[in-house]
């Protein structure tokens, strides 16, 4: 597979429950024979992040679907995402450059929701002082805080940002939290 520009995705039983949180536009979802009349079929991933599905919604029906089919055996995921143009979202931020948050915002120890949210003690001087340090929101920056973009990265559709002390979502579940 080397050659296509492809790598393939092995599924088990842990990953597949993880990776449906984490689909990348443009991929290729790879079904066995339990749909399509025992002889399997394909699932690809749009600018949008719909299924669009060679089974559709309706049995032997090519179609959208918001989630996909259960049963797929492994993903099929370009290895240079920007080449096809697809993670659009992530053009909307630009390493080094300054932003500011829209709302109160979790700093996580890695891009995603999956990661564990840093403490209070765990970010970088300048944080601290727009951070709130106690109560429900110790760790989280305060809504107006100016962030510096150090790195960008695409989780399913959403857009995280790393900052100095940590990665912090841009644009998440529709809504754009940086700008």
């Amino acid at each position: 597979m080397q050659r296509t520009g492809l790598q393939i995705i092995q599924k088990t039983i842990l990953q597949n429950y993880l990776n449906q949180l984490n689909y990348n536009h443009g991929d290729v979802l790879v079904y066995g024979s339990n749909y399509g009349g025992g002889y399997g079929h394909i699932a690809l991933i749009d600018v949008n992040g719909k299924f669009f599905d060679q089974n559709g919604v309706k049995k032997l029906a090519v179609g959208y679907r918001d989630k996909p089919f259960t049963g797929y055996v492994c993903v099929l995921r370009p290895k240079n995402q920007s080449k096809l143009g697809l993670n659009k979202t992530t053009s909307r931020y630009k390493v080094g450059t300054t932003y500011t948050t829209q709302v109160i915002l979790k700093v996580r120890a890695g891009a995603g929701i999956g990661n564990k949210q840093k403490t209070y003690s765990q970010l970088t001087a300048n944080a601290k002082e727009n951070a709130y340090s106690s109560g429900v929101n110790a760790g989280c920056l305060k809504d107006g805080t100016r962030v510096t973009c150090q790195a960008v990265k695409n989780v399913g559709n959403d857009v995280w940002i790393k900052i100095p002390s940590g990665w912090v979502a841009g644009y998440y579940n529709g809504k754009t939290y940086v700008k």
